[in-house]
């Protein structure tokens, strides 16, 4: 795994950490090799927080909709 910032060594810019923990992963799977534990907290860890910026996406949007509904309904002075 050392060899993963010798990818895209033509002058591209650096891959994100996400993009070198899954290229880890997708390495150890194709070689068949079990991921190891610290990248699997790791993957675990950045699918939760996208679960919680998704749960936070929907709360927002449901407030914003909410809020023109109440809107066209009643008070429809601004």
């Amino acid at each position: 795994m050392d060899n993963k910032d010798q990818k895209h060594t033509d002058g591209k810019s650096r891959k994100s950490e996400v993009e070198i923990k899954y290229e880890q992963i997708f390495s150890q799977l194709v070689e068949g090799l079990e991921p190891d534990d610290k990248v699997r907290n790791e993957v675990f860890n950045t699918l939760s927080m996208i679960e919680d910026l998704a749960e936070v996406i929907d709360l927002f949007t449901g407030k914003f909709a909410q809020s023109q509904v109440d809107l066209i309904k009643g008070d429809k002075s601004l």
